[in-house]
């Protein structure tokens, strides 16, 4: 005897392949939206550069990170900058000390 309800239900065949290519699909969508984000723009004051230009920057959000200088002049100690903040998929945000911060 055929069972009546053979016909109205999804076959395991078909449901396991369409949840894996919809799970891939949304962290391909996820993965493109991460990577082609804007820098954030943050201001701090340099609390000390290094000699590999590398400046250790206390932001106005309370986070102390290292940033690297992309100009050829170190900032320096107490000075008022600009960080650029980019993040990416699989690493810890990038921080750039891009220039000097406008006076307030």
């Amino acid at each position: 005897m055929k069972d009546k309800f053979a016909d109205l239900e999804e076959p395991r065949k078909r449901t396991l392949p369409t949840a894996i290519a919809v799970l891939v699909a949304i962290t391909a969508l996820f993965a493109y939206r991460l990577s082609h984000t804007k820098p954030i723009e943050l201001s701090g004051l340099v609390e000390s550069v290094a000699a590999d230009h590398v400046a250790r920057v206390h932001l106005d959000n309370g986070l102390t990170v290292n940033a690297k200088v992309s100009s050829s002049r170190d900032p320096s100690s107490g000075q008022r900058v600009t960080v650029l903040e980019t993040v990416s998929l699989l690493s810890t945000p990038a921080y750039v000390v891009q220039e000097e911060a406008p006076s307030q």
